[in-house]
């Protein structure tokens, strides 16, 4: 299946680079936003073909990462691209991030090391930088149901901390380590270097070879330690009536008809959520899972699980 790629550029003036631009990113969906620009650049920019994206107008300028969370919350692609504006080339570079971006990195047009406040850290490059949507949204939890405020303040960006220019990049460097240093195990290619870049940040996760020379033999292990690590859905509530069954029920069914080695112990619902379903319970003892029906709701309504409250099953679960 061929990959969808979303490009994100905020523009604040530069009417001078919009054509070499428009030609550097034929073929993927853009999302510009106009960040206060001036009247020429702003009126350029609204003649762009509605084939070719999306264009979002501010009145004053946001700043850089707020601009580029706006453009987040409109990308549909299955790798999105935050790309600065005074760029040219062949768009047949396009071809080369579809074929190599996989989940669980970012990638730049170069890797080097920056010092800040002593530690030297790896630096991908921030005028290009492309992810999966999934590896996003591991360096940001996003939820486009709190609101476009919510998400232009605390995206993959993070325009609360960074509100001017430069260093938003050397945060999403951090933030990629930060999530590295969550993980149980690591499978690389080179277990030599990968050691020596994770004894540098103190993880200390264990390293397993995984290349084309025992992938046969290790590949069962890799999956077998993934279906025993624990799993936590969220069910939220949502709009179902196509299917004719409710969130909770769809959700397990998946696991159940999708994952049917999956050895699945709990599933704690709020009341709630299972009231009217009459399948949820079926799907758990499919799966050989305990049904816990317990308040874990937010207390605002919202159909978000209360953290405290969930944590405080998970407790009484493990006495």
């Amino acid at each position: 299946m061929t990959k969808s790629i979303s490009i994100i550029t905020p523009f604040l003036n530069g009417i001078d680079l919009l054509p070499d631009y428009i030609a550097a990113t034929l073929g993927a969906e853009l999302i510009l936003i106009d960040n206060g620009s001036d009247q020429e650049t702003a009126d350029a920019l609204r003649e762009l073909p509605p084939d070719r994206g999306v264009l979002i107008r501010n009145e004053r300028n946001l700043g850089f990462a707020a601009a580029n969370n706006q453009g987040y919350a409109a990308a549909t692609g299955d790798i999105i691209i935050f790309l600065n504006s005074d760029i040219a080339g062949d768009p047949a570079w396009l071809g080369l991030v579809a074929d190599d971006v996989q989940d669980g990195a970012l990638y730049g047009p170069s890797v080097a090391r920056q010092l800040v406040y002593g530690m030297w850290l790896p630096y991908v490059e921030g005028w290009c930088v492309a992810a999966t949507r999934k590896t996003w949204e591991r360096l940001f939890k996003d939820d486009l149901s709190l609101g476009i405020d919510y998400v232009v303040e605390c995206g993959p960006w993070d325009a609360l901390a960074y509100p001017g220019p430069y260093w938003e990049d050397n945060d999403l460097s951090l933030r990629a380590i930060h999530v590295l240093a969550l993980v149980d195990a690591v499978a690389c290619e080179d277990t030599r270097h990968s050691r020596t870049l994770l004894q540098h940040y103190a993880i200390d996760a264990p390293l397993r070879p995984y290349h084309d020379h025992n992938a046969d033999e290790m590949r069962p292990r890799v999956l077998a330690d993934i279906a025993a690590a624990e799993l936590v859905v969220d069910l939220r509530s949502g709009s179902y009536a196509a299917l004719g069954r409710v969130p909770g029920a769809v959700h397990v069914e998946v696991l159940a008809d999708h994952a049917p080695r999956l050895r699945l112990d709990t599933i704690v619902c709020d009341p709630t959520f299972l009231a009217g379903d009459t399948h949820l319970a079926g799907y758990a003892a499919s799966l050989g899972a305990q049904l816990i029906v317990a308040p874990v709701r937010r207390p605002d309504g919202s159909p978000r699980h209360d953290v405290h409250r969930l944590a405080a099953v998970y407790a009484d679960l493990m006495k």
